[in-house]
């Protein structure tokens, strides 16, 4: 807590804890079951919604579009707080909408509290608040009441707004020990400059010299030992590995900065450390000037760089299907069009996509599934696209309500070949995942301190398990060989289904430096896996051959 405190309300870890606790569950189920049943039942307010604010056709489509999505499944499997917080998301967004129009007062309340769960969860779902203060004022109002339906949606957005900071306040006061340093805004310093240093003055004000915290005070531990990474990886590798890898070794300081570096800022720094010149000044350095040249390339080009990986990431989560009926909804369904309901709806979808494509100009990374918070706005308009499509389609008689296309004969069976090839697709998915898990724990109960892992598959997570780093092969397999013979890893994952694969696998199989194990295992038998001998022969030179 002591390390990262920011997690410490975080309630996707709270309810593992609690599940583990009550039920003795292994941790691990207990967050594969705490993402899967959010994440299911996420169609629920979906449906719900989408029935309120549109009608009821749109509403079943788009809850048919979230049950069938491959993205949606894909995350919903492993232990990602992502279904928790789509979850908390949509309940949200139902309670708000319906609490908007004057269908129960205390749902302003639930939506708030909703709304705090996935803020919590999730930074950006702070933008909540902002879509439910746009649709408090632009809403329509009963023409005979007009200020007083304004007052009532602003005083219970207010109130819907206010939840978030009561609960934070309650958590400190419940969870913390006496005089601990107020805790749960840290995450949100990244508004501004201004804010991180307010907080940071309010915590001093609020928080006395604490005599009591959350562990007992332990002796400084001695300075780690000292770390390096290989350059062109980005795990850390003890430094017993690090003898082993004929690569540029850097070492990095024993006691690392806690934040992350902005990367452009690093960049710039790296090019200037990079010498063009010798000392004497009459020699180029032919790889320093090219690498340079790339970098001050890529700075000045850095958001074109940006916004390829951003859309490469916005197609991939949403898939093509689904926005070609997004863009066929918006453009040939404009009767469906509210201004009251969607330009509030359109600018939380552009603020939280906003936010992503900052966390991409900051650290570098994204993700499809960081995307997927624009499921309230996509969602239903490929609704309205997909339901387009079938009066374009002339499914069925003109006059004829294309509702009466839902009947068994024919819903029945293209739900089943829709399902049934999701269904395929997540078990593949599932399948390595399981093998990566079961690879990872034998490898830890063998592996040598020296050791690492590399495969010609995305195969992390056995690194995970195992507790050692992880290196991907390159596609080619003599190019994998070379890296394979170069570096030596403790153990060399390999899918045996892969296409082109065989010369690598023969190289493998006749090397004296590799052996393969658990060939005899039926979990693995579509996988090899090869370990690196104890004791390999000394003519080093002959077997990279």
């Amino acid at each position: 807590l002591h390390s990262n405190r920011t997690l410490l309300f975080n309630p996707y870890s709270a309810a593992i804890a609690l599940l583990h606790h009550w039920t003795g569950i292994d941790l691990e189920v207990a967050g594969m079951i705490l993402n899967a049943i959010p994440c299911g039942l996420a169609v629920v307010p979906l449906y719900f919604w989408c029935r309120d604010a549109f009608d009821r056709r749109v509403a079943l489509i788009a809850a048919w579009i979230h049950a069938l999505h491959p993205m949606l499944i894909r995350y919903s499997a492993p232990v990602m707080r992502d279904g928790l917080f789509w979850f908390c998301m949509l309940a949200a967004i139902q309670l708000g909408w319906s609490a908007l129009n004057g269908r129960g007062k205390w749902r302003f309340l639930l939506a708030g509290l909703f709304a705090t769960c996935a803020t919590l969860t999730r930074t950006e779902a702070l933008v909540l608040f902002v879509l439910f203060t746009l649709w408090a004022i632009l809403l329509p109002r009963d023409s005979t009441q007009q200020r007083f339906v304004l007052f009532r949606r602003c005083v219970g957005t207010l109130g819907s707004v206010a939840v978030f900071p009561a609960v934070i306040v309650a958590l400190n006061l419940a969870v913390l020990p006496p005089n601990e340093p107020l805790s749960g805004f840290e995450r949100f310093g990244f508004l501004s400059p201004a804010t991180s240093e307010w907080i940071a003055g309010l915590r001093k004000q609020l928080s006395p010299v604490a005599s009591n915290s959350l562990s007992p005070s332990t002796p400084s531990s001695p300075p780690r030992a000292e770390q390096k990474f290989v350059s062109n990886s980005s795990e850390v590798l003890p430094a017993s590995v690090s003898a082993t890898v004929p690569s540029v070794i850097i070492p990095i300081p024993t006691v690392p900065d806690a934040s992350i570096p902005a990367p452009l800022r690093t960049m710039r720094q790296l090019m200037d450390r990079i010498r063009i010149w010798n000392d004497a000044g009459d020699n180029m350095d032919t790889d320093g000037y090219y690498l340079r040249s790339f970098l001050t390339l890529a700075d000045e080009h850095k958001h074109s760089l940006y916004l390829s990986m951003f859309f490469r990431e916005f197609q991939h989560g949403f898939r093509f299907p689904i926005l070609f009926a997004l863009a066929v909804g918006i453009w040939f369904s404009r009767r469906y069009w509210r201004v009251s309901r969607d330009i509030p709806l359109l600018t939380y979808t552009l603020l939280i996509t906003g936010v992503v494509y900052y966390h991409l100009m900051k650290t570098n990374i994204i993700e499809s599934r960081y995307l997927l918070s624009a499921i309230p706005f996509v969602f239903p308009w490929s609704a309205v696209g997909i339901r387009r499509l079938i009066i374009l389609g002339r499914m069925e008689r003109k006059n004829r309500d294309w509702s009466e296309w839902l009947v068994p004969q024919r819903l029945i069976p293209a739900c089943a070949i829709i399902s049934g090839i999701m269904v395929i697709w997540s078990l593949r998915l599932t399948r390595d995942e399981t093998f990566q898990k079961q690879a990872g724990l034998l490898i830890a109960r063998e592996t040598r301190d020296f050791e690492t892992i590399t495969g010609n598959a995305t195969f992390a997570r056995a690194g995970y398990y195992a507790g050692v780093p992880y290196r991907k092969l390159p596609p080619h397999p003599d190019r994998s060989w070379n890296q394979i013979a170069v570096e030596r890893p403790g153990f060399v994952l390999l899918r045996a289904s892969q296409p082109g694969e065989d010369p690598l696998v023969d190289r493998m199989n006749g090397s004296s430096f590799f052996e393969r194990v658990y060939s005899d295992d039926p979990r693995f038998n579509r996988y090899l896996i090869y370990r690196l001998r104890v004791t390999p022969p000394q003519d080093v030179a002959h077997s990279a051959e």
